[in-house]
């Protein structure tokens, strides 16, 4: 949900700020002025993605995060899972159907 829910906010934010330049600039919220590098490797819908990603890495010493008695799923399994799941970041880095971030819709999990 978190993933998806992102996703379509930053997309809308994306659609409005763009709404007067006929909607065919990059927007990618500001990451052009502080990293230009970044900003010319990646599309904003990869950008998007990779930060996401990024919130979830940890160092492996830390990828089993216990909180309270409750054990929660590693890092790499917070990240593959929803991305893998989620047709938007098969489209954004053109994973080939059927590739691991791209399965078939038949064998794909959404919920709504």
């Amino acid at each position: 949900m978190g993933i998806r829910a992102g996703y379509y906010a930053m997309t809308t934010a994306r659609k409005r700020a763009t709404a007067g330049s006929g909607g065919g600039g990059r927007w990618a919220g500001g990451v052009a002025a502080t990293n230009r590098a970044l900003a010319a490797a990646f599309i904003d819908e990869q950008l998007y993605f990779v930060s996401a990603a990024q919130f979830w890495c940890k160092p492996p010493a830390q990828a089993m995060v216990v909180d309270r008695d409750r054990v929660h799923a590693t890092s790499a399994l917070r990240v593959h899972g929803p991305m893998s799941q989620f047709r938007e970041f098969a489209s954004a880095f053109r994973c080939p159907r059927g590739a691991p971030y791209h399965p078939p819709p038949g064998d794909r999990c959404e919920l709504y």
